[in-house]
């Protein structure tokens, strides 16, 4: 039972951390595409 709430907390924050290098990347490559292309 142990084993398995420490896999389950280390799933989440796997999840966590892919979720904000998702972010990062997406908010990355909008302000490229906007200073590539001025308005």
């Amino acid at each position: 039972m142990k084993i398995f709430v420490a896999y389950s907390i280390f799933h989440q924050a796997l999840a966590i951390v892919f979720a904000v290098l998702a972010t990062a990347s997406v908010t990355f490559a909008l302000c490229q595409a906007s200073l590539l292309m001025p308005a």
